[in-house]
């Protein structure tokens, strides 16, 4: 599943340069245009937010099939920066592997970095589309990482029925990644996918989480037409899948009520120019680590 157009994601065509730190405060200033671009619309009612787990499924391998080549992530190298907790060993399990899980894994360009830098981590990720598992599977042949070290299934999280059948052993993870997979489901499902990262760490296991924050320039390109949930903000893409932005308040209520302890949660706020456009592009990210006691 994991992401759209993150952080990590090339866009065609186009060259992009890192730009600087911005203000979050700034971006705020934006609300009162994202507001009038989006007054509160009735839903439409060709549009389902709550599909079956079929549909759900459906529209998320129709986009990786799309993107097949796993060529349009980069990967995300910077989250060993942000998270070095997964370059560590972990403290619980001395003379053990450190034990990685990812929810949502796509096809690895989070997950794979990480393997390649910690030699003696090892994974168990999933994601609710065959084919991003199979271009997963791909790219670790592709960079070297012996597929002993990762275990990857097709799961469809975020289904309350849906944790009991969980890939994921009760108490067998040290460190959970959700990177730009909880922005695409709607807010009624993300409990779920907490519980599921809650049942699946061990006592003292730390969940670290990656999004999209509210102003991002992803969620001021959004149209009224595709709020397809006035109440929780939540917009659907062209290819049906949903988008929902995160304040520092919303993510840190949703991990706190799933029995998590916040470490740390805040906006990363930054821009980066588009060369070929002459254009800048401000970025609002959820940046969080959270314990389970």
């Amino acid at each position: 599943m994991s992401s759209h157009h993150d952080e990590g994601t090339k866009t065609s065509g186009d060259c992009e340069s890192p730009g600087g730190v911005i203000e979050y405060a700034q971006l705020q200033q934006q609300k009162s245009t994202l507001v009038q671009q989006q007054p509160n619309v009735p839903k439409n009612q060709d549009q389902d937010d709550s599909d079956g787990d079929e549909s759900y499924s459906d529209k998320w391998e129709e986009f990786h099939g799309i993107h097949s080549t796993g060529r349009f992530f980069k990967e995300k190298r910077y989250l060993t920066k942000e998270f070095p907790r997964l370059l560590e060993q972990d403290p619980r399990s001395i003379g053990q592997p450190h034990r990685i899980g990812e929810i949502g894994c796509g096809c690895g360009s989070a997950l794979i970095p990480v393997l390649r830098e910690n030699s003696e981590a090892v994974a168990v990720a999933c994601d609710v589309s065959s084919t991003a598992i199979g271009v997963f599977d791909d790219m670790c042949s592709q960079a070297g990482i012996d597929r002993r070290r990762v275990q990857l299934h097709v799961h469809s999280s975020g289904r309350t029925e849906c944790v009991t059948s969980s890939p994921f052993s009760s108490k067998s993870i040290d460190t959970m990644m959700i990177v730009f997979t909880l922005s695409a489901f709607h807010p009624r499902d993300i409990q779920a996918v907490l519980k599921e990262a809650w049942d699946s760490l061990d006592s003292g296991g730390i969940l670290l989480l990656r999004d999209y924050g509210l102003y991002d320039m992803a969620h001021l390109r959004f149209t009224g037409k595709q709020l397809v949930d006035p109440e929780y903000l939540v917009y659907q893409r062209a290819e049906g899948t949903l988008s929902y932005f995160f304040s520092v308040e919303s993510l840190q209520k949703m991990t706190e009520q799933a029995g998590f302890v916040t470490d740390e949660c805040k906006y990363v706020t930054t821009y980066v120019t588009n060369l070929k456009k002459n254009r800048k592009m401000r970025r609002v990210f959820i940046h969080g680590v959270f314990k389970k006691p």
